[in-house]
């Protein structure tokens, strides 16, 4: 009876511990596949406003598997890639695009444009490009695809290097034909010519009413009084300049960008500065010829005027930061495009007596803990702005104690410097330098390497390391296997 009570507690215990085994087990599969697609099953597969169904023809061109979650790499070549997962009981599937460009979706409110350029900005004018059925057209002057004054959604499919690519565009906000119709042509087209003379008397009397009872004027209202008032300030501007921009100052006609080859710069250097202006009305680029200047601390300090765009909207050009412009370190300079007064473009820099770092020292060691014995050693590698190996260089490596952790001796003698050595670096990368430790005190300790490289025009560069000394170090793990634990003791690393 006593062997029956035995054998039923010890099998009530395997089921509860196999049944906590299997809650615990993962419930995907271990990895998941990846297979490419061609442009035929990617476009099925875009074009599907919901869920496509799966097709077993998806799966023919297997490319590699790996573990589950993991991202996919970075290598792939351009294409289309479909990775396959079991989840429970269900596969799953996620499609993703490698492509050798970026796609610029750029908003006017009026038509459809897009721009296609690399990671360095680079633009792709000759891209086979559809929405639904109609062609884009690539714009030489503005570098953009357009359709113009387009409401159009759909499945957009760019083709470039023998490869294509889809994306799904949609409206946000879905105006009808007859909204387009009436606001391209009647608010904006030339109807308005007609039709606003004839609605202009019908609102007036109600608006002027509704203007005395609120205290201000209303939309018809205002725009009367600002009619007479352009009169009267274009009148007297031809007799004082001051009046000529009352009218538009709250509208800004132009707009653009300006960038400069640093954010920083000091006395000698050389300012590259380049602006991007267009129209703001039709965004044209903008061709008139424009004014530059440089201010520091509110005070114009450097002007050029008359400055012409290489191309149109494009102005670049440079400018030598000399001592003649009286500049004060550590002041921001501001560089300032404009046209007839009117500012299109500024751009901020700093301007300060910096010193660039030619060379670099980084340092590893090869392991992370050492034992009584053992060869301390340390990967080094100098390098100029070049990536070359510094020539002539010189190397300080010094060792000290930084925390004692446990004295294995009756009396200890702690110098302050446990290593010094002096070597001159050799033309290679990846330096090893070893440093034995025969003689360090009889004790557990914290060890900081500070290492300081001298280059052969006296650039001082420093870089430290902290590594664990062991006299003595105990250490114990145990194992599971079947139905056996197994213990191992370490000492001193073996």
């Amino acid at each position: 009876m006593r062997i029956f009570f035995f054998l039923l507690f010890w099998g009530v215990l395997f089921q509860s511990t196999a049944q906590n085994v299997l809650l615990d087990a993962p419930r995907h599969s271990d990895q998941d596949f990846i297979f490419r697609l061609n442009d035929q099953q990617a476009e099925a597969i875009f074009s599907a406003r919901q869920a496509p169904d799966f097709s077993y023809a998806y799966l023919q061109h297997f490319v590699d598997s790996i573990p589950h979650g993991m991202p996919l790499p970075h290598d792939y070549p351009s294409g289309h890639y479909l990775r396959v997962k079991l989840v429970e009981d269900r596969v799953e599937t996620e499609i993703y695009t490698y492509q050798p460009f970026q796609v610029h979706l750029l908003n006017n409110a009026s038509d459809l444009s897009l721009q296609l350029s690399d990671s360095l900005g680079h633009i792709f004018p000759d891209a086979r490009i559809k929405i639904g059925h109609r062609k884009v057209d690539f714009d030489e002057l503005a570098q953009v695809y357009r359709i113009k004054k387009s409401n159009q959604q759909g499945l957009l499919s760019i083709s470039w290097a023998g490869q294509t690519f889809f994306y799904q565009i949609d409206r946000e906000y879905n105006r009808s034909f007859f909204n387009r119709l009436g606001n391209g042509y009647v608010k904006y087209g030339l109807v308005r010519y007609f039709w606003r003379p004839v609605t202009f008397p019908i609102r007036l009397p109600a608006e002027g009413l509704q203007s005395l009872l609120q205290g201000y004027p209303t939309y018809t209202i205002s725009k009367t009084s600002r009619f007479f008032e352009k009169i009267y300030y274009k009148t007297v501007c031809l007799f004082d300049d001051y009046y000529c921009d009352w009218y538009e100052q709250d509208q800004r006609k132009y707009e653009g960008f300006g960038l400069t080859d640093k954010p920083i710069y000091r006395l000698g250097d050389t300012l590259y500065w380049k602006f991007y202006l267009m129209k703001r009305r039709n965004g044209k680029p903008f061709q008139k010829p424009i004014d530059l200047s440089l201010y520091q601390a509110g005070k114009k300090v450097w002007a050029t005027e008359s400055v012409k765009p290489k191309e149109p909207g494009n102005y670049h050009g440079f400018l030598v930061l000399e001592d003649s412009l009286n500049l004060r370190l550590d002041a921001r300079l501001f560089l300032e495009a404009a046209f007839k007064g009117t500012t299109l473009g500024k751009v901020s820099l700093g301007y300060e007596d910096y010193e660039l770092q030619r060379s670099s020292l980084s340092a590893r060691l090869l392991t992370p803990d050492v034992f009584r014995g053992d060869t301390i050693r340390i990967n080094i590698n100098a390098v100029d702005e070049n990536q070359w190996s510094l020539t002539g260089a010189t190397l300080n490596v010094k060792a000290e104690i930084d925390q004692m952790k446990d004295f294995l001796a009756d009396s200890l003698f702690l110098p302050d410097t446990l290593v010094f050595r002096s070597l001159a670096l050799k033309t290679q990368k990846d330096q090893i330098v070893e440093l034995p430790t025969n003689d360090f005190p009889a004790a557990n300790f914290t060890l900081t390497i500070a290492l300081e490289m001298l280059s052969a025009d006296q650039e001082r560069l420093t870089e430290q390391l902290k590594l664990n000394f062991w006299q003595e170090h105990r250490y114990i793990t145990h194992n599971f296997r079947n139905d056996s634990i197994t213990f191992s003791l370490e000492q001193n690393g073996q």
